[in-house]
């Protein structure tokens, strides 16, 4: 099989799973998910700031370590 069938073939699925997907989330609405999230930050909100706070906190302990780490 050349490439450039390959690619028409990887396509072909692509566009295939595309269509499931889409098919799916039409089916099952946005509904369950944003239920599911507002129930959750009806209940305690302050979470989401510790999120951020943490979620922050990793990144720069990430950058710190990942940027040179031979040094000090």
């Amino acid at each position: 099989m050349s490439a450039a069938a390959a690619g028409r073939a990887a396509s072909k699925a692509g566009q295939a799973v595309g269509r499931a997907a889409t098919k799916a989330n039409e089916a099952g609405g946005k509904k369950g998910s944003d239920n599911a999230l507002n129930k959750f930050a009806k209940k305690d909100p302050e979470l989401y700031i510790l999120l951020t706070i943490m979620t922050g906190a990793f990144g720069m302990a990430g950058y710190h370590f990942g940027s040179s780490p031979e040094s000090g």
